[in-house]
């Protein structure tokens, strides 16, 4: 179980890194990966991501990491050992707004 939460933890951080400073596609701009978690046999990889913004703006950031896929997959072959590279899955994460929503409404309790 370690080596998988290691395996996660190496690939969390480099399609952050990969995503901030390398990839040139305007539409990924202010996309931040929030976890990645490994099947078991490390065939695919979910990847956790949100974006401020508009339901069109999280779109268009879809599309584009659905687009970069091939890249960030090259990028994690040339820093993370394994025998196979996983498949990416990007999935929003919607802990953030759920988070919000629920802080707005205990606000609203107390007052």
């Amino acid at each position: 179980m370690a080596r998988l939460e290691s395996k996660e933890k190496d690939i969390y951080q480099i399609i952050s890194i990969v995503i901030a400073t390398e990839i040139k596609d305007k539409a990924i701009t202010g996309v931040t990966i929030t976890g990645c978690k490994l099947t078991k046999d490390m065939s695919f990889a979910t990847v956790y991501y949100t974006v401020m913004g508009k339901d069109e703006k999280k779109q268009k950031v879809e599309t584009a990491l659905k687009r970069a896929r091939g890249f960030i997959k090259k990028r994690i072959a040339d820093e993370v050992p394994l025998r196979k590279i996983p498949e990416l899955l990007f999935e929003y994460d919607h802990s953030l707004e759920a988070g919000n929503r629920i802080e707005l409404l205990l606000r609203n309790i107390k007052d």
